[in-house]
C-alpha cells in the first residue's frame, strides 16, 4: 500500500512561477526608473551649495584623494569610509562636479537596484518600481550631495538584501555567511557614520533571532563586524586616533539624552508613522503570519528601529532624515501580502488586504513629502544663507554650481586670484569655512587643521586643541584666505580666532594682500 501522503500542503505565501521575459521586463523596468529619477537627482547636485557643510565634506574627500590621512593629517570626526567614497571618484574623475555627480548617482543606483531586487522577491512589476522610485527620492534625492549617513545607510540596504533572500538561513553554514556578511556591512557602516552602524548591528541582531539558525548567524554577526571594523581600521594606520577624535574627544553621547531630540524625531520621521501600519500588519496576520515569517517580520521591525535610532542620534532635520525609506515599504508590503491560500472567504480576503491597501494610501504621501523635502533643499536649510541660489560658481571645477551670490562670487574671486598670485608650492590656510577653496584652486589643504571648526568643539578642547595651535604656530601658512563672516555664531570668523588665539599672531605676522566682500587674504609678512 502506498502510504506516502504527497506533497505537503503549502503554509505560507506560494511562489509565483516565473514568467518567460519576466528578467528582460525586469531589467526595462529597473533600468528606465534607475535612469529617471538619476537625471532628477543629478539635477538637483548643482542647484544649491552650502559652504559649511559641503564644503568641510568635499574637502575631507580632497585631502584623502591628495594623499593625506585622516586622523593624522587632519582632525576629523567620524569613520574613514565615506571620505574614501569621495576619494575614489575625486580620483578618477578629479576634484569636479562631474565627480560629485558620478558618487551620488552610482550609489543612489546601487541602493534603488537593491530595494528592486528585495520588492520583487514578494511584490508585482509595478509595485516594485514604485517602491524603487520612493527608495531613490528617499536616499540621496533629498541630499543629492555626497554625504555619510548616506554611505552607512548603503550597506544597511545591502545586508537587509542578503539576510532576506531565500535560504540565507536554511542550514548553519549559511546563517553563519549571512551574518558575517552583515557583520562586515555593519562594521563598514560604524566606520562611516556610527550611529547608523550601531543601528545596523541591531536591526541584523534582531533578525536572527528570528531564524532556527539563530546561534550561527549571531555568531557570524559578531565576528563579521569585528573583522568589518578593524580591518579598515589597521589600513587606515590609525585606529587610536580614529577612537579618540570620533568617539571620546568629540563624543556624540550627549544626543542618547536629549529627549527633545527623540519626540521631534518620532512626530517628524516617516518610520514613525510606517511603524504603525506594521503594528497593523501584525495584528491582522497574528501569530500564523509571524511563524510564517519569522525573520522578515524582525527584520521590518529592526529596519523601522535602526531608522528611528539614527534619526534621533543624528544631526540631519528629522524630518528630511529617511534614507531606508523604499525598504522599509518593500518589506512592510511584503509582509502584508495576500495569497488565496491564506483567505478562504470574502471577509478573511478583505481583512488581509486592509494593511496593504493602508500603506499604499500612505505611499503618496511619502512620495509628496520626499520630493517636497528634495526640491525645497530642506537638509540644508539649517541657516539662512544656503537657499539664496543666485549666483552659479564660475570655478572651472564646480562651473554652474547655485549658490549664495555673496559668498559664491567671492569664493570665485579668491580662487581665481590665487591662481595668479600664489606660487603652487606656497602653503595656504582657509578659514574657518568655505574650504572648497582649496580643491577649486588645485591647492593642498593646510595639514593639522580639523576638517571644520566650531567654537569650542572643534578642534576638540585639549590635546587636539593644542595640536593645531602647535602646527599653525610652528609652521604657520604662507597665505591666509579668511571668510570673514558671523551669520551663525558658533562658527563666526572673529570669535573662532579668539577662541584659538590666533587673532594676535595673524594680525602681527600677516598683512593683507587682497579683499572682496566677505573674503580677504593675507600674506605672510617674513
Amino acid at each position: 500500500m502506498n502510504m506516502d501522503p504527497g506533497p505537503p500542503t503549502p503554509t505560507g505565501p506560494v511562489p509565483r512561477a516565473p514568467l518567460p521575459g519576466t528578467r528582460l521586463l525586469d531589467a526595462a523596468a529597473l533600468g528606465a526608473v534607475v535612469v529617471s529619477v538619476s537625471v532628477v537627482v543629478a539635477r538637483q547636485v548643482p542647484s544649491v551649495f552650502d559652504f559649511f557643510d559641503m564644503s568641510s565634506f568635499l574637502d575631507a574627500g580632497y585631502r584623502v584623494a591628495c594623499g593625506q590621512r585622516p586622523y593624522v593629517d587632519f582632525i576629523f570626526t567620524a569613520g574613514p569610509v565615506h571620505l574614501w567614497s569621495m576619494a575614489v571618484f575625486f580620483s578618477i574623475l578629479g576634484f569636479t562636479k562631474t565627480a560629485v555627480v558620478a558618487h551620488v548617482t552610482v550609489v543612489n543606483g546601487i541602493v534603488m537596484s537593491a530595494t528592486y531586487g528585495l520588492a520583487r522577491r514578494s511584490l508585482g512589476l509595478v509595485e516594485a518600481t514604485a517602491v524603487a522610485t520612493l527608495s531613490g527620492i528617499a536616499f540621496y534625492g533629498v541630499v543629492a550631495h555626497p554625504w555619510y549617513d548616506q554611505t552607512a545607510s548603503l550597506f544597511v540596504v545591502v545586508g537587509v538584501l542578503l539576510v532576506d533572500r531565500p535560504g540565507s538561513m536554511a542550514s548553519g553554514r549559511r546563517a553563519l555567511v549571512t551574518g558575517l556578511a552583515c557583520g562586515g556591512l555593519s562594521g563598514l557602516a560604524l566606520l562611516s557614520k556610527a550611529n547608523v552602524g550601531v543601528g545596523a548591528i541591531g536591526l541584523f541582531a534582531l533578525a536572527f533571532v528570528g531564524s532556527p539558525r539563530r546561534l550561527e548567524a549571531l555568531w557570524g554577526l559578531l565576528l563579521g563586524t569585528v573583522t568589518g571594523t578593524i580591518v579598515p581600521l589597521i589600513a587606515c594606520g590609525s585606529g587610536l586616533e580614529f577612537v579618540h577624535q570620533s568617539l571620546v574627544a568629540y563624543s556624540p553621547g550627549s544626543r542618547f539624552a536629549d529627549m527633545e531630540r527623540l519626540l521631534l524625531t518620532i512626530q517628524q520621521c516617516p518610520a514613525s508613522y510606517l511603524s504603525l501600519v506594521f503594528l497593523v500588519v501584525i495584528v491582522v496576520r497574528g501569530a500564523a503570519g509571524l511563524d510564517e515569517q519569522p525573520v522578515r517580520s524582525l527584520l521590518t521591525a529592526g529596519v523601522l528601529f535602526a531608522s528611528l535610532f539614527s534619526a534621533w542620534t543624528g544631526s540631519m532635520i528629522k524630518g528630511a532624515n529617511f534614507p531606508l525609506l523604499g525598504v522599509e515599504v518593500a518589506l512592510i508590503l511584503a509582509l502584508a501580502r495576500t495569497d488565496r491560500a491564506f483567505a478562504p472567504d470574502r471577509t478573511a480576503g478583505l481583512t488581509r488586504r486592509a494593511p496593504g491597501l493602508l500603506l499604499w494610501l500612505l505611499a503618496p504621501v511619502l512620495i509628496v513629502h520626499a520630493t517636497t523635502v528634495m526640491t525645497r533643499h530642506t537638509v540644508w536649510s539649517w541657516h539662512g544663507s544656503t537657499l539664496q541660489a543666485d549666483y552659479q560658481l564660475r570655478a572651472e571645477p564646480f562651473r554652474g554650481w547655485w549658490c549664495n551670490g555673496a559668498i559664491g562670487e567671492g569664493v570665485d574671486l579668491a580662487v581665481a586670484w590665487i591662481g595668479e598670485h600664489v606660487p603652487r608650492e606656497d602653503s595656504i590656510f582657509v578659514f574657518p569655512d568655505a574650504t572648497v577653496i582649496y580643491g577649486l584652486a588645485g591647492r593642498q589643504s593646510f595639514r593639522g587643521a580639523p576638517f571644520l571648526f566650531h567654537v569650542e568643539h572643534m578642534p576638540p578642547p585639549g590635546r587636539l586643541y593644542d595640536r593645531f595651535r602647535l602646527a599653525f604656530v610652528r609652521r604657520p601658512p604662507r597665505w591666509i584666505v579668511l571668510h570673514l563672516q558671523s551669520e551663525k555664531s558658533f562658527f563666526d570668523t572673529a570669535l573662532l580666532l579668539d577662541w584659538l588665539k590666533l587673532d594676535r599672531f595673524i594680525a602681527g605676522r600677516y598683512r593683507q594682500v587682497w579683499r572682496q566682500g566677505q573674503f580677504a587674504i593675507f600674506k605672510r609678512s617674513d
